[in-house]
């Protein structure tokens, strides 16, 4: 199965769907099959990193394929790993332009990789990487993968976050920065040493 077919596939099945397989039958039709374990564990359980995308999952953000700008596709995660972008606080009906009625705590929104019309609600949950007002990121010189969120006290160069831009891009303090995982664009600057800094 590609996995666009897998995609596909997923979206068609019951959110607490562990697996999916094509099945063909003898007259040649195509039916997919929802597979659900008998037993615990259930990787398509809230955090599993498996089936649908629901609230609880946490997902990271990747380059879809060689010609797109980098980190613009989410993907579920395990959240037992490391590294996550995000923890998905909701699943809401919008688009993330019309401001969907997401939870408190929602930094991001999304459109949902497989429910169409659907917006999947990011947050940092416990873990994630993704950054809010007051919190800095790494260096953006490393912006061709995933950006990490640092201790803003940490002897480094960073961006700080200082809030997010207008439906016009604009800031009214910091520079505006676009980067993968976030419906808006950041507002910051460069911080160093607890000071502002001109380089990020």
């Amino acid at each position: 199965m590609t996995a666009a077919q897998e995609t596909q596939a997923v979206g068609r099945c019951p959110d607490d769907t562990d697996d999916v397989h094509w099945v063909a039958p003898a007259d040649r039709s195509e039916q997919i099959a929802c597979v659900r374990r008998l037993a615990a564990p259930h990787p398509g359980d809230p955090g599993g990193g498996q089936g649908q995308l629901v609230t609880g999952d946490c997902v990271s953000v990747i380059r879809a394929n060689s010609t797109t700008a980098p980190n613009d596709r989410i993907v579920e995660t395990p959240c037992a790993t490391k590294g996550w972008f995000a923890t998905v606080t909701g699943v809401v009906r919008g688009t993330p332009a019309s401001d969907p009625p997401c939870p408190a705590g929602t930094l991001s929104r999304v459109l949902h990789p497989v429910k169409t019309g659907m917006v999947a609600c990011l947050g940092q949950g416990d873990g994630g990487n993704i950054a809010g007002p007051g919190e800095c990121l790494k260096s953006l010189k490393d912006a061709w993968v995933p950006i990490e969120r640092v201790d803003c006290g940490t002897q480094t160069f960073m961006f700080k976050v200082v809030g997010f831009a207008g439906a016009d891009g604009t800031c009214e303090d910091g520079d505006p920065v676009a980067l993968g995982g976030y419906d808006r664009r950041l507002c910051g600057y460069g911080w160093y040493g607890g000071e502002r800094s001109d380089y990020y």
